[in-house]
């Protein structure tokens, strides 16, 4: 152990070897400083320096540097010798490589012990996160943790990467920085995490074999991050939509298509009904028109036929009416012959006998002499 050192320069002020040789001298001893010294409370830089050098709480302990460990409330813990993460198998494997940077896996989660040795008194208890830088470029640590007072051992930090991109780590860089809290008294009660177990937990590999065993029991169940499941289903589930993109795109483009056809059948049964629509429509009309010429013909034809008759008919009427004027001279005619006849038989005999007639034609003649009359054949009339 050496003095503390405030220069530029880091120095390694408590070792591995001296800090656990002192905290097995110190074991179930009292706490070195009285509560009227160091107060219960939240240890600042200064009284975190003294109870480590008191006790060996911790170990290795550096002072100074360009990037110095103690803060005013903390202490920095770095990247250890161990990391480990679950495969696709449900196996654990090791993948700290002290030559190479820590790498965190694009959406994956990594064990990783911190390079200091815990031997915590049973007055002091721990906290810890993990570095504000690491936290804003995507990384998480479960919330404060808290490491009760009489552990020994390393602490095992789960380090979620939420990014997709690997997240790398130097070695010599800061991980967490660790919180010290003095009790109010030094507990006489509730359970010793050395004295539970009876074992120092040095090997983180068995905490994290031990919380990959379900609570029933049965097969470990590795722990792993669900986003590359999640990931892996969503590219899955998206070749899938793809393909059936592709596969709706076909069948929409072989819809269209058989659209169009049937489009074009439609528009040529269409065009077909409308040149056959316009065939009979001419058909009617050219039916219609000669037709109604056929029918105007035999119309003006009865029309003519009808002025002849009529002209006929006027004609016959003035025939008639000639014929009847005739007729009546013919009758006035007869009339008077009836009553010469009827004159000329007054003085004839009255038995004569068909023989002894006298010869009309010749009484006519002579009688026609006598009387100075002239007779016309009955039948002719005047014109």
């Amino acid at each position: 152990m050496q003095p503390a050192n405030n220069s530029g320069e880091e120095k390694e002020i408590l070792g591995r070897s001296d800090a656990a040789e002192l905290a097995r001298q110190r074991r179930g001893k009292d706490d070195p400083f009285d509560n009227n010294v160091i107060p219960p409370s939240l240890l600042s830089a200064d009284h975190i320096e003294k109870y480590v050098l008191a006790t060996g709480m911790i170990a290795p302990f550096y002072k100074g540097g360009d990037k110095p460990r103690l803060k005013k409330a903390s202490y920095e813990g770095r990247i250890g010798s161990k990391a480990y993460i679950f495969n696709n198998d449900d196996e654990l494997l090791s993948v700290f490589d002290s030559a190479k940077p820590l790498c965190v896996r694009a959406n994956s989660i990594l064990f990783v012990e911190t390079d200091l040795d815990f031997r915590l008194p049973d007055y002091i208890g721990v906290r810890f996160n993990l570095q504000i830088r690491h936290v804003h470029r995507g990384l998480l640590l479960g919330t404060g943790p808290l490491v009760d007072p009489g552990y020994w051992g390393k602490l095992c930090i789960p380090l979620h990467n939420l990014t997709n991109a690997d997240y790398v780590i130097p070695l010599e860089e800061g991980l967490i920085w660790v919180e010290f809290t003095k009790t109010t008294s030094t507990p006489t009660k509730g359970s010793d995490p050395l004295m539970r177990d009876g074992l120092e937990h040095w090997d983180i590999e068995k905490f994290i074999r031990k919380a990959a065993v379900p609570f029933a029991g049965g097969k470990p169940v590795g722990i792993r991050s669900s986003i590359p499941t999640m990931a892996n289903d969503a590219q899955k589930a998206a070749e899938k939509a793809a393909a059936a993109s592709e596969t709706a795109a076909s069948d929409a483009k072989n819809a269209q298509a058989a659209a169009e056809d049937l489009k074009n059948r439609f528009q040529t049964i269409a065009w077909l009904a409308l040149a056959g629509l316009a065939v009979s429509l001419f058909a009617i009309y050219f039916t219609i028109l000669f037709g109604w010429r056929a029918d105007m013909s035999a119309v003006w034809g009865k029309i003519s036929s009808m002025d002849e008759l009529k002209s006929s008919v006027g004609e016959s009427g003035k025939t008639i009416e000639e014929m009847t004027n005739q007729l009546k001279v013919l009758e006035a005619e007869v009339e008077t012959l009836r009553r010469q006849g009827s004159a000329s038989d007054a003085r004839l005999p009255v038995a004569a006998s068909p023989g002894t007639m006298p010869n009309l034609h010749a009484a006519g003649q002579s009688g026609g002499k006598k009387s100075g009359h002239s007779h016309r054949p009955i039948g002719r009339g005047r014109r």
